[in-house]
């Protein structure tokens, strides 16, 4: 292994020396839709409106493609989502055939080969665009380009450059019609300032939003007579995900494994980083990030001065890396890189932005929850979503090639999808325990509230009961008085029942039960009543038996 290192450091180069004969992207620019509950019917109805711009004509995959992946992953990649009822629709567009992309004064031009729009029930999209250098590189404008061209708006602005950025792109139909779109400070931070008590949203670049186009991102004017049309969020930082495959040219004298060994261990670590090309040795800390080169590259194939290897990978969550060199990766490779990795990185992909858009559902619909009192049914819309998703588009697996499990088992830890989806399962029973808690508590309460009817009525009861056995017959003997004396004899009862009960109530711990607050104002309520009934109607029975007995 001393040996090999030796000849790595005699053989590297400057990023400026070594020659890249082939450079492709692939970008995978995940949205979620803002307002996602009832996301199906908008969904569709969104689906049968791009038709003016995208087309539903995919072409055919290739056996090996298919016969890559599980049977049940198969489903979900290569059934075509317009002959059957699914909840995910995909489109391509032809339109666009170019790409140029100014960067650091510089423009490079790209074709486009590949834009698709994929769009799932659940309220989640991605565009996906794959675009290949038409002109010579190196390795240090092949690394700029990496870090630059990813980028969905600004991270910082100097002077009114956009930092890191390309500063405007233009985009062909191959036909000779072009459209240019710059970066100009004040149509991206026009929307800086919005509203009061909402946040500031940045603005997605020109180029991206029409890549995009027709869907609406936040902060963009609804289109003329399209009163409904949806908005999408942007639901990462600047970086968009992005596959780099880049074939280096093997110099005269050299077999391929070793003009692979030309690279620095430095520029890897820029490469599989994807950070912009530097003078430094390094472009962090060398022991900090020798320490991440385990987890970090993929070197089955790389070459180490004995083997012949020919192709070294990186994973780094938002950027899978591939270098090599010689025919088998110039034309095999190449192929797996737009087909059987695109489609592991893209299933990758979308369940983080899916994790990412379930995990925003849920707290904005616990922050609403005052609000809503429709809170544990449109939690229940959620939970099935997640469900549906579960069980449609999550895959651990995809593949029982070996090299396929290891490459996607690595993709899946860059990324940490199983600690982000425990973390979303957390908020979900978290909030499903509250809504749960919330409606045993209006049961209880409901329960309280009959019991509390049916206990304030019951002195009642007892009263009725005690004034119909004749205890007291006094005034009952005369004939004038016989009403008023009856009515007294019951809200005399009524008083001592309710007085009674209120007596008890008021013997209870003055921290007790809010059914004993509400109860004691209406208990004496009706006692002091009951006790002013009696009171009256028994001095008029009186008056009544005397005025009888002076008359007799």
């Amino acid at each position: 292994m001393d040996a090999a290192l030796k000849e790595h450091r005699d053989l590297s180069e400057s990023a400026a020396d070594i020659a890249v004969k082939g450079f492709r992207q692939i970008f995978h620019w995940p949205l979620s839709l803002l307002e996602p509950e009832g996301s199906k019917p908008i969904i569709e109805r969104l689906a049968r409106s791009v038709g003016e711009v995208w087309s539903d004509r995919q072409p055919d995959p290739t056996y090996e493609e298919i016969v890559y992946f599980h049977d049940f992953v198969q489903d979900f990649l290569y059934d075509n989502p317009s002959d059957k009822s699914s909840d995910h629709w995909r489109f391509k567009r032809d339109d666009i055939r170019t790409l140029k992309l100014s960067i650091g004064g510089r423009e490079t031009c790209f074709a486009v080969d590949r834009l698709w729009l994929d769009l799932f029930s659940f309220g989640v999209a991605i565009v996906t665009l794959e675009i290949r250098s038409t002109e010579s590189l190196t390795l240090a404008r092949t690394q700029t380009l990496i870090d630059h061209a990813r980028r969905a708006f600004p991270g910082y602005w100097n002077e009114g450059i956009p930092g890191l950025c390309p500063v405007s792109a233009t985009l062909g139909n191959g036909a000779g019609e072009e459209r240019h779109l710059v970066a100009e400070p004040e149509a991206l931070l026009r929307n800086w300032r919005p509203a009061p008590r909402k946040r500031p949203l940045p603005r997605i670049f020109p180029w991206w939003r029409e890549l995009a186009a027709p869907l609406r991102l936040v902060g963009e004017p609804r289109a003329p007579g399209d009163p409904d049309s949806p908005e999408w969020r942007h639901v990462l930082d600047e970086r968009i995900p992005v596959m780099s495959w880049v074939a280096l040219d093997t110099p005269a004298g050299m077999d391929d494994s070793q003009a692979l060994l030309r690279v620095s261990e430095g520029d890897w670590f820029r490469l599989a980083g994807a950070d912009e090309a530097g003078e430094s040795a390094y472009p962090y800390n060398r022991d900090f990030l020798k320490a991440q080169a385990p987890t970090l590259f993929y070197d089955r194939f790389m070459a180490d001065g004995r083997s012949k290897g020919t192709v070294r990978q990186a994973f780094a969550g938002y950027h899978h890396m591939l270098v090599g060199t010689g025919w088998f990766f110039e034309n095999i490779i190449v192929k797996h890189f737009a087909c059987h990795y695109r489609q592991m990185n893209f299933i990758a992909q979308l369940e983080f932005a899916t994790l990412l858009t379930f995990s925003r559902r849920v707290t904005d619909l616990v922050r609403s929850r005052p609000e809503r009192p429709d809170f544990a049914r449109m939690l229940q819309t959620i939970r099935g979503d997640v469900l549906d998703f579960t069980h449609c588009y999550h895959f651990t697996h995809v593949s029982n090639h070996l090299q396929a499990r290891e490459m996607n088992e690595m993709l899946r830890r860059s990324l940490d999808l199983d600690a982000l989806r425990r973390d979303v399962d957390a908020e979900i029973q978290a909030a499903a325990e509250f809504a749960f808690a919330s409606e045993q508590a209006a049961q209880t309460e409901s329960q309280s509230l009959l019991t509390e009817v049916a206990t304030l009525f019951l002195p009642g009861s007892l009263a009725a009961g005690l004034s119909g056995m004749n205890v007291v017959t006094g005034f009952s003997q005369f004939e004038g008085a016989s009403r008023l004396s009856g009515i007294a004899e019951l809200a005399a009862w009524t008083f001592v029942s309710y007085g009674a009960l209120a007596l008890f109530l008021l013997c209870q711990p003055r921290n007790g039960s809010r059914a004993r607050q509400r109860m004691l104002p209406w208990i004496g309520g009706i006692a002091m009543a009951a006790f002013t009934v009696a009171a009256l109607c028994g001095i008029e029975a009186v008056g009544h038996s005397s005025l009888g007995l002076l008359r007799n």
